[in-house]
C-alpha cells in the first residue's frame, strides 16, 4: 500500500476489508469513527472485491451503512458541506444492473437525504439537494453508461466553490459547475445506500478528504487508498548549529523534540547527537530529539591582572584576545575593566575573550585660569577634578588686581586626576624702571609727531625687560615676596620641603594575612602612638591624605626658620629664637630636662601642621645624641 502525503486531511477512510457477512466497518482515518450497524442486509462480502479481502454490498433501498459524526473526532471534520472550503469524495462502484442507485448522502438524521450523489440508470451522475433545499440538481453525463459487474472509480470534487466529477479519472461535463445552492441544514450523519435506491451495488475503498481538492483535471486512479502518511527521512544534523538543524528538520515535515544541552568545547548550540539518527525513515508526524553543546562557561576575569586572567582563561579552555587600554579612576592600572564575552556566557573551546585594561587615572586638561578671581579659579579647578595648590601674589601693570596672572601647570597641560595647580594673583602694582628714556632718544625733528612717538613707545614696551626683571626679583629672588616655584627654589637652597606628612587619627578596618613586616592588610586601631599603624582592606601602610602641601606664607616662614637654623649654633638661645620665629614671641621655648635630654614646650595646642613642622621638617636643630620630647599647653 502506497503512502498518502495528505493523510492528515482525510476525514473518513473505509477499506471495507473483513470477513464475509461482517457488519463491522473500520474507519482508518485519524477520526476512527465507529460506524452504525449496517441496516438491513448491508454487509461485507468477500466475493470479487476491487481491493483487499472484501467490499460492501448494498442489496436494496432498505439497506445502508450509516455514521453519526455529530461528536466529531481527532481528525478533520466530516461536515464538509457547510463550509466554503475544498473537499474530495472518491470510491469504487460496481453496479449489478442499470437501475437507479443512491450511493453517498449526508442528512440531518431524518429518513430522507439532504444531499446525495445518485446514479441514474447508469447514464448520469447526479448531485441532488433533496427535498426542502433550493438550488436544484446537477447532472454529469456518463459517456458510455455503466456496465453491470464492472468496477468504476468515481470522484466528486469541490474546488474554489465549483464542482467537478470524474469517472475512471476522466473529467465529466459540465466542468467546472458552479453550484448556487445555499446549505442551511445541519448535517450530522453520513450514509451509503438507502432510499431512493432501487439497484443493488457494491462499493470499495471510500475516502473523504476535507480542505483539499485532490483532482482539478483528469487523472489516473490508483488504489487501494493509503492509511498512513508518507513519512520522512530524518536528516543528519550533527555538527550544525541549532538554527540550521531546526531548518533542516522542519524542511522534511518533522519537528524538533526534546533539546538537551551539555557542557562541551564545541560552539554553543552545536548538535552533538540526534535521535532518530540521520537517514532513518519515520512516519509523520514525528520529532527529532537533539543533544546540543552548551559550550564553555566564560569565567569572570574583571579586576584581575592580564597575567592572572590569561591563566584563568587557559584553565577554562579559552584564550586571551585583544587588549584595549582605557583610563579608569576605579580599577587599578593593569587590571581588567571589562570583558567580552561577559562572565557567565558560553563560548567554543579556544575562543578568544577580549578585555579592556585599565591605564590608570584618566588624563585631565588644566583649565585656563587667566583673568579669574581667586574663588573663580578654585571653583574651575575643583570642577575639573584638580586640586588648588599654592596661591601667590605679584604686581602687574597689565592684569587687574585680584585676577590670576600666572598658573602652574599651564593651561591645556595634560595631568592626572587630583593633580595640584598653583596660581598667582595680581596685586595691581605697577612695575618700576624703564629700559631707556624715550625723550632723549627721539630727536627734536620728530618730537611733535604723535605717530612716531607712539611707535617708539610701543617698541619700548615690546623690548622693555624691566617688568620681567621686577617679576623675577619679586617672585623668585626676594624670599619675602617669592611665590610658587620661587619658594620651591628657596626650599631646595635651604634644604626644607614644602610637603609634610600629617599623621591622622582615622581608624580603618582591614586584615593582616602576613606576619612579615610590612603588613599588607592590617588590623583596626589608631595610628597614633603607642598604637601600631593601621589601614583598611588593600591598605599599603601609607595614606595619600596624610600628605600636606604648605601654602606660600607658611612655607616662606619655614624657609626663613631653616635658613636661620643652617647658620646658627645648636644652643638653647638659638633654638628659642627659631621657635619664636615659627610660632611667635612668647609661644615656645626649649628646656634642658636632664642628662642628654631636652624638651620643646609650646604654650598653646598646636595644629597638626604646626606639630608636623616641629617633628618632621628638620628645621629645629637638636644636639647630637640628645633626646627630646614635645610638651603642649605649657
Amino acid at each position: 500500500m502506497s503512502c498518502d502525503p495528505n493523510f492528515a486531511d482525510v476525514a473518513l477512510l473505509l477499506h471495507f476489508d473483513g470477513t464475509n457477512g461482517s457488519t463491522t466497518i473500520v474507519d482508518s482515518s485519524l477520526n476512527g469513527f465507529t460506524t452504525a450497524v449496517c441496516t438491513g442486509a448491508a454487509a461485507l462480502t468477500t466475493t470479487d472485491p476491487e481491493f483487499g479481502t472484501a467490499c460492501l454490498n448494498i442489496p436494496s433501498s432498505s439497506d445502508f451503512l450509516q455514521i453519526n459524526y455529530s461528536g466529531g473526532g481527532p481528525g478533520p471534520s466530516l461536515d464538509i458541506w457547510n463550509t466554503l472550503g475544498d473537499f474530495t469524495i472518491e470510491f469504487w462502484y460496481n453496479p449489478t444492473g442499470t437501475g437507479p442507485a443512491n450511493i453517498v448522502q449526508w442528512n440531518d438524521g431524518g429518513g430522507f437525504p439532504n444531499l446525495f450523489l445518485y446514479i441514474n440508470g447508469g447514464t448520469s451522475l447526479i448531485m441532488s439537494s433533496g427535498a426542502g433545499q433550493p438550488g436544484g440538481d446537477v447532472n454529469w453525463t456518463l459517456p458510455s453508461g455503466l456496465t453491470p459487474g464492472t468496477w468504476y472509480a468515481l470522484a466528486f470534487v469541490r474546488f474554489n466553490q465549483q464542482y467537478y466529477a470524474y469517472l475512471n479519472g476522466a473529467q465529466l461535463v459540465p466542468a467546472p459547475y458552479l453550484f448556487t445552492e445555499t446549505i442551511t441544514a445541519t448535517y450530522t450523519t453520513f450514509q451509503m445506500g438507502g432510499p431512493p435506491n432501487g439497484q443493488e451495488f457494491f462499493v470499495d475503498e471510500l475516502r473523504v478528504t476535507q480542505g483539499l481538492a485532490r483532482y482539478t483535471a483528469s487523472y489516473t486512479p490508483s488504489g487501494p487508498f493509503a492509511d498512513n502518511d508518507c513519512g520522512a527521512t530524518v536528516p543528519n544534523v550533527v555538527g550544525l548549529l541549532d538554527a540550521a538543524a531546526e531548518a533542516a528538520i522542519t524542511a522534511v515535515g518533522l519537528t524538533v523534540g526534546t533539546v538537551v544541552e551539555v557542557p562541551d568545547a564545541s560552539a554553543p548550540t552545536t548538535v552533538l547527537s540526534q535521535s532518530p539518527v540521520g537517514g532513518t525513515v519515520v512516519t509523520l508526524p514525528a520529532s527529532v530529539d537533539l543533544t546540543e553543546s552548551q559550550g564553555i562557561a566564560v569565567p569572570d576575569v574583571v579586576d584581575t591582572s592580564v597575567l592572572v586572567a590569561t591563566g584563568i582563561l587557559t584553565a577554562a579552555g579559552l584564550t586571551l584576545g585583544a587588549q584595549t587600554i582605557e583610563p579608569s579612576g576605579v580599577v587599578l592600572t593593569g587590571n581588567i575593566i571589562s570583558q567580552s564575552p561577559a562572565a557567565g556566557a558560553f563560548a567554543a573551546g579556544g575562543a578568544a575573550v577580549n578585555v579592556v585594561v585599565s591605564g590608570g587615572l584618566p588624563q585631565l586638561t588644566v583649565p585656563d585660569l587667566f583673568g579669574l578671581s581667586q574663588s573663580e579659579a578654585i571653583t574651575a579647578l575643583l570642577e575639573a577634578g584638580l586640586v588648588p595648590g599654592a596661591i601667590g601674589s605679584a604686581p602687574s601693570q597689565f592684569v587687574p588686581a585680584g585676577e590670576v596672572m600666572a598658573q602652574n601647570p599651564g593651561a591645556g597641560a595634560a595631568v592626572a586626576v587630583g593633580a595640584i595647580v598653583s596660581f598667582v594673583l595680581s596685586t595691581g602694582e605697577a612695575a618700576v624702571g624703564t629700559l631707556f628714556d624715550i625723550e632723549a632718544t627721539v630727536i627734536s625733528q620728530y618730537a611733535n609727531s604723535p605717530t612716531i612717538l607712539q611707535l617708539v613707545n610701543n617698541l619700548n614696551q615690546y623690548v622693555d625687560q624691566s617688568t620681567n626683571f621686577a617679576n623675577f626679583f619679586n617672585f623668585v629672588w626676594n624670599v619675602d615676596t617669592a611665590v610658587g616655584f620661587g619658594l620651591d627654589i628657596w626650599g631646595v637652597i635651604v634644604n626644607v620641603s614644602r610637603l609634610l606628612r600629617i599623621p591622622t587619627s582615622t581608624d580603618y578596618v582591614g586584615f593582616d594575612n602576613s606576619a612579615t613586616p610590612p603588613p599588607d592588610w592590617q588590623t583596626m586601631g589608631s595610628d597614633q602612638p603607642p598604637q601600631p599603624a593601621v589601614g583598611g582592606a588593600m591598605y599599603t601602610g601609607y595614606n595619600a591624605t596624610e600628605a600636606y602641601l604648605l601654602p606660600d606664607d607658611a612655607y616662606r616662614q619655614l624657609i626663613l626658620a631653616k635658613a636661620f637654623a643652617n647658620i646658627c649654633t645648636t644652643t638653647a638661645p638659638a633654638i628659642n629664637q627659631i621657635l619664636q620665629n615659627l610660632y611667635g614671641p612668647g609661644t615656645a621655648f626649649v628646656l634642658n630636662t636632664g642628662p642628654m635630654s631636652i624638651s620643646y614646650n609650646l604654650t598653646f595646642t598646636p595644629s597638626a601642621i604646626q606639630l608636623a613642622i616641629l617633628q618632621q621638617s628638620g628645621v629645629i636643630p637638636t644636639p647630637p645624641g640628645v633626646s627630646f620630647v614635645i610638651n603642649t599647653d605649657v
